[in-house]
């Protein structure tokens, strides 16, 4: 298991391959420089937030 999370309602506990996507996130916003890489991120962070709900049901 990875890294411990903490969120508002809850603490979770993040796979390896959770983390990975987290971080290539953080890593491709610091990069972004187009309106259209801002949008393919916007729409990933989306996507992650919302898996992560559905798994460890975190309110959004």
């Amino acid at each position: 298991m990875g890294e411990l999370v903490h969120f508002p309602h809850k603490s979770i506990r993040l796979t390896n391959e959770e983390l990975a996507i987290y971080w290539s996130i953080r890593a491709r916003l610091e990069k972004a420089a187009t309106l259209e890489e801002i949008r393919k991120l916007r729409h990933d962070v989306k996507a992650f937030r919302h898996r992560l709900a559905a798994k460890y049901g975190i309110p959004l």
